[in-house]
């Protein structure tokens, strides 16, 4: 499958394991195909460097760099449209979520964010959360 993570399950998968690392798995095995934009990666970079994170990142001996490098080595980076996706009301900053998804042709979008989950989907793609995803394609 075809899929755009958001920054908060990247960072999950990363850093805490779980559900979406399950997802990461599956994306470096070949069976799921991530995308990822360059305001997707901004992000990511951002949030890397915000002090909380910053301290996780130094218990562990990484970086910001470390992690943007193993999104970047899993990714297929797409280029944004040039035409601005109106689609999240409340969350005006998601919709390059949703834009790169676009572009992409995704499948899926995976997230833990609450104005994203509420869009539900966009055009041919889902948005739902990774353990979701996990359900859905275990019984499909």
């Amino acid at each position: 499958m075809k899929l755009v993570c958001d920054t908060n399950v990247l960072l999950s998968a990363l850093l805490w394991g779980g559900t979406p690392a399950r997802i990461l798995t599956r994306i470096e095995s070949g069976l799921d195909i991530l995308y990822t934009s360059r305001l997707l990666l901004d992000e990511l970079a951002e949030v890397l460097n915000y002090p909380k994170i910053t301290r996780i990142l130094e218990s562990r001996n990484l970086s910001a760099n470390d992690i943007l490098e193993v999104v970047i080595a899993n990714s297929q980076i797409v280029k944004a449209s040039g035409t601005p996706i109106r689609v999240v009301p409340d969350d005006p900053d998601d919709d390059h979520v949703i834009e790169c998804a676009s572009v992409a042709h995704a499948d899926y979008i995976l997230t833990g964010d609450s104005h994203l989950l509420a869009v539900k989907s966009w055009k041919n793609i889902t948005i739902i959360t990774a353990g979701d995803y996990l359900e859905k394609i275990t019984h499909t």
